[in-house]
């Protein structure tokens, strides 16, 4: 029966050490998978906390799959791709308003110089004094669209139509660039 029991014992010992040698693979097994599940997911949050800095040029890898994640991604770099179009809109925007400002303001300054020094003559200043302020209502009507834009897509459209004389904006147009 000694026998037996070392016996029993050295199974005992056996089934022991191959349980635990069985669970740190099983483990191990499920960390690696797990990770492989996770990083995409993973990756797609800190591309989005890049995306709030502002760095919309970045996508996720494209994997190939019919699964949820694969899914994701791919409406995640399509999403990307929409506030990319969007931002370059949004800039090149600023960029024309910010020189349809300038333009009036230059002109106007420009004019305001020239009779301040004397280089426009005070008979001919009435003249000149029309065409500032014509430039100044020009300005606040482009000031006026802005704000209606605003409003646009703010979801409160207000619309105002109105007649107007299209010789006049051409004559208008031609004055300012008369210097």
């Amino acid at each position: 029966t000694s026998d037996i029991a070392q016996s029993i014992r050295q199974m005992r010992m056996d089934l022991l050490l191959y349980s635990i040698v069985a669970v740190v693979l099983a483990m191990m097994a499920v960390s690696y998978i797990t990770g492989k599940m996770t990083k995409p997911i993973t990756d797609m949050n800190q591309i989005v906390r890049r995306y709030s800095k502002g760095e919309f040029d970045l996508r996720v890898e494209d994997e190939d799959g019919d699964d949820e994640v694969s899914q994701l991604g791919k409406s995640f770099n399509t999403m990307a791709d929409g506030l990319n179009t969007l931002e370059e809109a949004r800039r090149s925007f600023v960029a024309n308003v910010s020189h349809e400002l300038r333009s009036p303001l230059t002109s106007m300054r420009g004019f305001l110089e020239a009779m301040q020094d004397g280089t426009i003559p005070v008979e001919e200043q009435g003249k000149y004094l029309d065409i500032v302020i014509n430039e100044n209502r020009r300005m606040t009507a482009m000031v006026n669209d802005l704000l209606d834009l605003a409003r646009i897509e703010s979801g409160q459209v207000l619309l105002k139509t109105e007649a107007f004389d299209i010789n006049e904006l051409m004559m208008r147009t031609l004055l300012t660039f008369e210097a």
